[in-house]
């Protein structure tokens, strides 16, 4: 093996790790985050209808999708603002 064919080979295998690790973000951490924001839009629109119901369900699927990111500080946020919207709702969890 020559040395331009190395220098292919590991330009190659860059690249295709680099096209991974895009992809991954993209469609695992990166689909969920935006999914999040997604998600915190809809509870602020339920929120601003009063309907504690809606509330509860919508903060439960942003608490569920900083899960998903593994985005440990916005899901225990979220998961506390679930209790409260769950509770005030009279929906036991």
């Amino acid at each position: 093996m020559t040395k331009t064919d190395k220098r292919k080979a590991a330009g190659l295998i860059l690249g295709l790790t680099a096209l991974v690790g895009l992809s991954w973000y993209i469609w695992g951490v990166g689909l969920w985050s935006w999914a999040a924001r997604d998600f915190e839009n809809q509870y602020n629109l339920a929120r601003s209808s009063g309907k504690l119901a809606e509330m509860c369900t919508r903060s439960g699927l942003v608490a569920e999708s900083h899960l998903q990111a593994e985005n440990q500080v916005q899901y225990q946020i979220w998961d506390e603002i679930e209790k409260r919207d769950c509770a005030a709702a009279n929906i036991i969890e």
